[in-house]
């Protein structure tokens, strides 16, 4: 998973964020909160083969929501080289779902200097 909200009361908002190579989805909100909004979010080349630990569980899912959630957002965003076409699930939980193919070169990655370096 690149993106993850996990222990049931996370919620927030991703933007403008890059996931490339992931087997068990690039972003999820399956253990968050409803309503987390993922806004600008692209992931390309998912993965379905065995990579040493089995196929992805998820069947390499690139967007998770969570049953019985209905109001999460996926706004904006693009998907490009899926190896299944396995995008969003389930799709009721998604109040939005804004979400086009397109070949797209990845974001530089942004470089914090933290206090201890």
């Amino acid at each position: 998973m690149g993106v993850i909200f996990d222990g049931d009361l996370a919620l927030g908002v991703v933007e403008d964020v890059d996931a490339i190579r992931m087997g068990n989805g690039c972003f999820s909100d399956y253990a968050g909160s409803d309503g987390v909004v993922f806004r600008r979010t692209r992931c390309r080349e998912n993965i379905c083969e065995d990579q040493g630990r089995g196929a992805p569980l998820s069947n390499a899912l690139m967007w998770a929501g969570h049953p019985g959630y209905t109001k999460i957002r996926l706004e904006d965003s693009h998907y490009f080289a899926s190896c299944n076409n396995n995008l969003v699930w389930p799709d009721e939980s998604f109040e939005v779902i804004e979400l086009d193919e397109l070949d797209f070169t990845m974001r530089e990655p942004i470089v914090v200097p933290l206090c201890w370096e």
